[in-house]
């Protein structure tokens, strides 16, 4: 299932952060309206997805202080899928999706260390990559990407 996708992919990095894993909050904004996902599937199992939703800069913590924007929350990659190409496809379907909308602007959590340089290698012409909203969120690490 995606929610074990995710827990068993991510949880430590979530921990590690110091933002924590718990599982019905992982559960609940897995399944709250609005969230969509990517799937990508081999032989009919889920091997890959990125869940995301249309939103408001600011709106997962709780300060909607920003643009409409795509806010991607997971994308989780099966380790026998990885350095494949499975993550950049996803993220850049995230990306067209966001541009199609005319939304200007996807929002990321940054949980794990090299997320951002993977991000970098993904995300191509934000006019604003590294600006980081850390001082806009404080409780939360992320990166607003300009499209």
């Amino acid at each position: 299932t995606i929610f074990a996708m995710i827990k068993e992919g991510s949880e430590d990095a979530y921990d590690d952060s110091g933002y924590g894993w718990d599982d019905s909050d992982k559960k609940s904004e897995l399944t709250e309206r609005g969230g969509r996902y990517v799937i990508g599937r081999v032989d009919g199992e889920i091997r890959a997805f990125a869940h995301f939703r249309f939103t408001r800069a600011g709106e997962c913590v709780y300060q909607a202080l920003g643009p409409a924007c795509v806010h991607l929350y997971d994308v989780v990659v099966k380790e026998e899928m990885r350095m494949k190409g499975v993550g950049k496809y996803l993220v850049s379907v995230i990306t067209m999706i966001a541009k199609k909308e005319k939304l200007p602007v996807i929002t990321f959590p940054v949980y794990e260390e090299g997320f951002e340089k993977f991000l970098s290698k993904v995300v191509k012409g934000g006019s604003r990559w590294n600006q980081s909203i850390e001082n806009m969120f404080e409780e939360q690490r992320g990166l607003l990407v300009e499209l």
